[in-house]
């Protein structure tokens, strides 16, 4: 039996994903707790680029106002870098993500250069 972590995710998934949060904005909290954690879990930046390229354009098609503590959780989990790679081409949500930080006492747990690179 294969794991799921194992197969690959399709280029084309994301891109329908993309397309259907556009299309159906009902979609975008559960693209929001379920499938970016999940492929941050994996770590998709390290396995499949392309695919990690998408995932960092969902926060602009999901909105700010859409981003959930889940989804924010799991962005706390990027390495530094690519923490800072996100932020630097979704700026919007950076005071979402600072805020949010702040708020819940999650950055008691952030290093001082995802601090850094979130403002606090």
């Amino acid at each position: 039996m294969v794991e799921e972590k194992s197969l690959p995710v399709p280029y084309a998934y994301m891109r329908s994903v993309i397309l259907a949060i556009r299309a159906y904005p009902g979609l975008k909290p559960v693209v929001a707790n379920t499938l970016v954690p999940k492929l941050v879990e994996r770590e998709i930046w390290s396995t499949q680029p392309r695919v990690w390229e998408g995932l960092i354009l969902l926060p602009k098609y999901i909105g700010t106002r859409e981003l959930t503590e889940k989804m924010n959780e799991a962005l706390f989990t990027l390495p530094t870098s690519l923490l800072q790679d996100l932020l630097k081409k979704n700026p919007d949500i950076r005071p979402i993500l600072a805020a949010y930080a702040t708020r819940s006492r999650k950055n008691v747990g952030l290093d001082v250069a995802k601090r850094k690179v979130l403002g606090l």
